[in-house]
């Protein structure tokens, strides 16, 4: 979809400000909401923009964080009838990331490609599904043609060797509480794999949107300044009268704004002086009175000090203040583009595919023995889900495809 120059640029600032936005949130909660950011970013990779080298690395960054929270589940598909697990996508967007960054990266790259390879395998294996981690093994761990193995370094051949050999040991054991598997957890996973592409990420620029915001706090705060409606310490005027926003100003405008630092310093020190005459006035009274009148004096000096006074929350006509007003909100995000709290900007019922997990499954299996097949519409209402009778279907005819998954649902819910 075409759109103009300027829609074009305004998509191009929302797509840096999504990125990082979705950076700061996997790298702290090692996950990124599917509710809330991931709609957003579902939304904006579809919009027109400018395209340069550095958005094309974040859209696969971001696509490549978004099948590393889906990958804990090994069941997670995101197609009909596909045996590729979320892992072994999210080796699809390295791939499509390395040639981008060129060699500078190429070493961290390819040591994430190992790791994720290695934890495709170890998911199957936890979950106690260890026909499914052999499959996942003979696709991601096939020996290196001879041409690929003149490209491998000695470290890496090692790295390989060692990890296959572990990986093969875990497989045999049959054991999901293998020391190998306890050892590469997927929370310590997803901690080395930030670690991995921190080079990368510290490698962009700010987001423009963000440059801008803090330009604006800048402009604010002088504008404040000029104004004298905020006051600042010492060390804060000496800063601005060394800054380079004055040396930008206009000289007139620059002597203007020197004068009332100037008259701001004098009042401050004025100020400290009468607090200091207070201190020895309090000092020599608790000497000659008796211990209430030093009570009365200290808290008379404290008054001054502050200068404050404690402020009540406003009431609504209902009686209702500020703070509780607020107690029950929608996502700030949704309510500034008019959403209610359970919509999302991408309608589930409008395309957006969201993966099933193997709660999801096990649940639509159970009223597919309960109603029989075919009567999708009474299992709908029964499920509560957003997914159509058509998409019912077609999960049925994928899990009926699916030998490992039927396996499990047989020997957890019995058979039809």
């Amino acid at each position: 979809m075409a759109g103009t120059l300027e829609e074009e640029r305004v998509n191009s600032w929302i797509l840096d400000y999504s990125y990082q936005r979705a950076w700061k949130e996997f790298s702290s909660t090692n996950n990124i909401d599917l509710q809330t950011t991931r709609d957003f970013i579902q939304w904006i990779v579809t919009q027109p923009c400018m395209i340069t080298t550095e958005r094309k690395q974040k859209v696969q960054i971001l696509l490549f964080l978004c099948r590393l929270s889906d990958g804990s589940d090994h069941t997670t598909r995101y197609s009909v009838n596909s045996d590729i697990t979320a892992l072994e996508e999210a080796l699809k967007n390295i791939d499509s990331i390395e040639p981008l960054v060129g060699k500078k990266h190429a070493n961290c790259l390819e040591s994430m490609r190992t790791s994720v390879k290695k934890q495709a395998v170890l998911v199957c294996c936890r979950a106690d599904d260890f026909e499914a981690g052999k499959d996942v093994f003979k696709r991601l761990w096939k020996k290196p043609s001879s041409k690929e193995e003149n490209v491998l370094n000695k470290l890496e051949k090692q790295v390989d060797k060692n990890a296959v050999e572990n990986l093969q040991k875990v497989i045999a054991s049959n054991d999901k509480d293998h020391s190998y598997i306890k050892f590469n957890t997927y929370e310590r996973f997803l901690k080395k794999s930030v670690e991995y592409l921190s080079d990368i990420h510290d490698s962009f620029s700010i987001p423009y949107l963000l440059q801008q915001a803090e330009s604006y706090e800048k402009n604010s705060h002088m504008k404040d300044l000029m104004k004298g409606t905020i006051k600042f310490s010492n060390t804060e005027i000496q800063h601005y009268m060394t800054s380079n926003d004055i040396k930008t100003l206009t000289p007139k405008a620059q002597q203007n704004l020197e004068t009332k630092l100037q008259r701001i310093r004098e009042t401050k020190q004025i100020q400290e002086s009468e607090i200091e005459e207070m201190e020895i006035s309090v000092n020599n009274n608790n000497t000659e009175s008796d211990e209430t009148e030093p009570e009365e004096n200290t808290s008379r000096l404290r008054k001054r000090r502050s200068g404050r006074q404690t402020s009540t929350p406003k009431k609504f006509d209902n009686g209702i203040s500020d703070d509780e007003s607020g107690s029950e909100k929608i996502s700030p995000l949704r309510k500034r583009l008019g959403l209610e709290a359970e919509s999302s900007i991408l309608n589930p019922r409008k395309g957006q595919r969201i993966p099933w997990n193997y709660t999801e499954s096990r649940d639509f299996y159970k009223q597919v023995k309960k109603h029989g097949v075919g009567n999708w519409s009474k299992i709908r209402d029964e499920l509560h889900t957003f997914r159509t009778n058509v998409q019912l279907k077609d999960r049925w005819r994928c899990i009926l495809n699916n030998e490992s998954l039927i396996a499990k649902l047989y020997k957890e819910c019995g058979k039809m």
